[in-house]
C-alpha cells in the first residue's frame, strides 16, 4: 500500500511540475511583451466605422455604402469647412488665424470654363449643353470624379468673371477643385491628401446625416456641390454649380464667380 502510495505522489508531482513550466504552456497564448493576444492564424480586429461617427481623417462619416465595391464603402466629410490661409487651403479649424479669418478667406469660387478667353461660358463638355456622359454628374459616388474632371478641363486657372462681364479675361489659381486637390490633412501623424467636393446628392446625404443631427461642426449655410447646374428648369446653367442651403433645406445654385462655402470630404 505505501509502494502505490509512494508512486501516486510521484506521478501528482510530475504533473504538477508540467503544468507550472512556463515553456510548455500553449505557445498561442499572450505574449506580455508585444501585448498581442490573438491567436496563430487569425487577423487583428479592425476598427468598426459607421455612419455618424469620426472617420480615420478625423472628420464624420455620412454615407455607408455597405459593400466595397470600386475601392471604397465610406465618405466622410473634412472636419471643417475649406479656407485658404495665407494661400494655403485648410480645414484645421484649431489655428487662430483660421477663427479669425476675414470673409474672403471662407469662401471660394469655382471658376467658369470657357474654350477661347472671349468666348461663352460652356459646360466642361466645351459646349452650352448639358451631358451626362461627359459632365459632372449629382449621384453619390460622383463626387470624386467631378472634382478631377474639373481639375483636368480648366488646368491649373479658372476664369473669375462670367463672358458678358469687362474683366472676362481674368484668371485664378486658387478655384475651388485646385484648392481641394491641394488639400492635406494630418491626424495621429497620417496625412490624408485624397479630398474632393461632394457631388450634389452627397452634399444632401451631409446635411441629413450630420447637420441635422448637430454633427461636424456645420452652420445654416448654403454649401457648394461639384455638381453643374443639369436642371432644365433653372437658368445659366453654364454659369452655375448646384447647392444645398442648410437653412432652407432646399437645392439652389451659385454663379460660379460667386463666394461658395465647401466642406471637402473623401471616400474609403
Amino acid at each position: 500500500m505505501r509502494k502505490v502510495l509512494s508512486i501516486l505522489l510521484v506521478l501528482f508531482m510530475i504533473f504538477a511540475f508540467v503544468a507550472c513550466d512556463p515553456e510548455s504552456g500553449d505557445s498561442s497564448s499572450t505574449n506580455p511583451e508585444s501585448g498581442d493576444d490573438t491567436k496563430p492564424g487569425t487577423e487583428p480586429e479592425q476598427p468598426t466605422y459607421q455612419v455618424g461617427k469620426v472617420g480615420p481623417a478625423g472628420g464624420y462619416i455620412f454615407y455607408d455604402k455597405g459593400n466595397d465595391e470600386g475601392g471604397w464603402r465610406y465618405l466622410e466629410a473634412a472636419p471643417a469647412d475649406l479656407r485658404v490661409i495665407n494661400g494655403v487651403p485648410t480645414v484645421d479649424a484649431t489655428p487662430e488665424l483660421y477663427q479669425n479669418a476675414a470673409p474672403e478667406d471662407q469662401y471660394v469660387i469655382f471658376g467658369y470654363y470657357r474654350t477661347t478667353p472671349t468666348g461663352d461660358d460652356v459646360f466642361l463638355n466645351g459646349t452650352t449643353t448639358y451631358n451626362a456622359e461627359n459632365c459632372t454628374k449629382t449621384a453619390v459616388g460622383t463626387g470624386k470624379a467631378n472634382t478631377q474632371l474639373m481639375i483636368d478641363v480648366m488646368g491649373d486657372t479658372a476664369y473669375v468673371h462670367p463672358s458678358y462681364s469687362d474683366k472676362k479675361e481674368i484668371k485664378s489659381a486658387e478655384y475651388a477643385a485646385k484648392l481641394v486637390d491641394q488639400l492635406t490633412y494630418t491626424v495621429n501623424d497620417k496625412t490624408f491628401a485624397d479630398w474632393f467636393i461632394p457631388s450634389f446628392d452627397e452634399v444632401q446625404l451631409i446635411y441629413q446625416n450630420l447637420y441635422l443631427k448637430s454633427l461636424g461642426g456645420f452652420g445654416a449655410f448654403s454649401y457648394a456641390s461639384s455638381s453643374e447646374n443639369s436642371k432644365p428648369d433653372q437658368g445659366a446653367g453654364t454659369q452655375t454649380m448646384l447647392i444645398w442651403s442648410f437653412l432652407q433645406n432646399d437645392w439652389d445654385v451659385v454663379f460660379r464667380g460667386s463666394a461658395a462655402r465647401v466642406r471637402p470630404v473623401r471616400a474609403f
